[in-house]
């Protein structure tokens, strides 16, 4: 009866493990089936044969199939594919020591080659001056892992020329935006240079069209202010205005020398104090009034600040 037993499960087992050579299944019903054998009849020498059988053909399968993987990523380049088959051989085939080393050495080479090409692709980029689209590809190729020490210092060069071309573009759009008299520009693009990060040469070129735009963008707020005079004296300036000469007296004051409020400033002083109480601002109002006065003391604006308090308040009643 016993002998019938053996010869029935040696035969399903042969079969089984014939299945498994040919079509490289999961080994692990198989491997169950050959423990459960060997556990129940010790002394059947089938057992130890069909253990060694099917660790050469788990080896054979194994081997197989990382190969696939590898052949698939070179033809598609698909590294995400390509991690995601290593990670289901790895759940697959765990019954040998050496799997994990050959999957990790495998997932290396791929990386390496996915991050020289990736590199490749970052130089051509940044010569083209597609900088957001290189330094997309700088992060991915970091997010890969494995990075070889010569593909790190590579990263690092194109960083680093990134961050050059970046400023080379920022400075050329700074010379163009004060050739043109577009200072609002000029300041504006100015903010996004990082003056730790450029050579002394393009630092003295930013910081000298910086300043020149913010000087000349002051004498045409000064210039504005002036334009609005009779506004201001009848207390007839918009809301929009008073906020734009509180922003403007601001710059102004930042921007040009003392010996400019030579000319006409007693109106800047007033015209600003006015601003502030349009915008509700008494107290600060107040303290230009007061400044004015102190200041400029034949000023013929001085007249009309009860003009503008007066209209103040009979808004506020």
């Amino acid at each position: 009866m016993e002998k019938s037993i053996v010869q029935s499960l040696v035969t399903q087992i042969q079969r089984n493990l014939e299945n498994f050579e040919n079509q490289g299944d999961n080994p692990t019903e198989i491997t169950y089936a050959i423990e459960q054998f060997r556990t129940t009849f010790p002394d059947q020498p089938e057992g130890i044969k069909f253990s060694a059988r099917l660790n050469n053909a788990i080896k054979n399968s194994f081997e197989k199939e990382l190969k696939s993987i590898y052949k698939n990523y070179q033809e598609e380049k698909n590294v995400e594919k390509a991690d995601a088959g290593l990670k289901n051989l790895s759940e697959k085939y765990n019954q040998l020591p050496e799997f994990p080393n050959a999957i990790n050495e495998t997932l290396k080479k791929i990386h390496s080659e996915e991050i020289s090409i990736i590199l490749s692709n970052c130089q051509d980029l940044i010569k083209q001056s597609n900088l957001d689209q290189a330094e997309s590809l700088i992060t991915k190729a970091k997010s890969l892992g494995n990075i070889a020490k010569e593909s790190l210092e590579k990263i690092l060069e194109l960083n680093s020329k990134i961050q050059s071309r970046r400023a080379e573009v920022l400075i050329n759009s700074i010379v163009a935006a004060s050739k043109n008299k577009d200072y609002e520009q000029v300041i504006e693009l100015a903010k996004n240079i990082d003056f730790n990060k450029i050579i002394e040469q393009d630092k003295k070129t930013v910081e000298k069209e910086l300043n020149s735009a913010r000087r000349n963008l002051a004498i045409k707020r000064y210039q504005w202010l002036l334009s609005l005079d009779s506004k201001f004296e009848e207390s007839r300036q918009s809301v929009e205005d008073s906020k734009k000469t509180v922003e403007y007296f601001q710059v102004i004051m930042e921007n040009l020398p003392p010996k400019t409020f030579s000319y006409a400033f007693d109106e800047v002083i007033f015209y600003t104090g006015s601003a502030y109480y349009k915008l509700g601002e008494v107290n600060k109002g107040d303290e230009f009034f007061d400044r004015l006065k102190k200041e400029y003391p034949q000023s013929p604006y001085i007249k009309s600040i009860e003009k503008i308090k007066k209209k103040v308040s009979k808004t506020i009643q």
